[in-house]
């Protein structure tokens, strides 16, 4: 019978904590508790997928089990949570972002659980890149507009 041990689960728990900790950290301004919302899906997250992994080992010769099953909830559950965080107000959409680090960070809490670390690792500097470089793209663009304006004299 194959077990995961104590001290594995551990570092995945404390991991999906300190990467949803992360990921939350640039909505941190806007919603006050960001860090520890963020925190708390991608712990979940990751221990649903601990549950769907090694829960039903002892399970195994009597009962056909399929772990992809609870982790499809999280990502389907999520996409409702994100849905809810989404406001349309006067033609304007807001929440959009957050919804979808939301999104990702339950998807990274998934990916933790199952002891894929660098492809967590790997997600999370790839969500902070957009939180980082989307930001001076768009200020590039609008300096780049506004000297394309000066140039044809409006």
């Amino acid at each position: 019978m194959n077990h995961l041990l104590n001290e594995d689960m551990v570092i995945r728990l404390f991991l999906a904590v300190l990467a949803g900790t992360v990921m939350g950290y640039p909505h941190a301004r806007y919603i006050k508790s960001a860090t520890r919302i963020y925190a708390i899906v991608c712990l979940g997250s990751a221990l649903v997928m601990l549950v769907s992994t090694w829960g039903f080992a002892d399970l195994t010769p009597w009962i056909n089990f399929d772990p992809a099953r609870l982790s499809a909830q999280v990502i389907a559950g999520m996409g409702f949570v994100g849905a809810g965080i989404i406001i349309i107000r006067q033609g304007r959409v807001y929440g959009l972002p957050a919804s979808a680090t939301l999104w990702l960070t339950a998807s990274i809490g998934l990916v933790i659980g199952l002891g894929w670390y660098f492809m967590a690792i790997l997600a999370v500097f790839a969500s902070w890149g957009t939180f980082l470089v989307y930001p001076l793209m768009k200020k590039l663009l609008r300096l780049r507009r506004r000297k394309a304006r000066e140039l044809r004299g409006e």
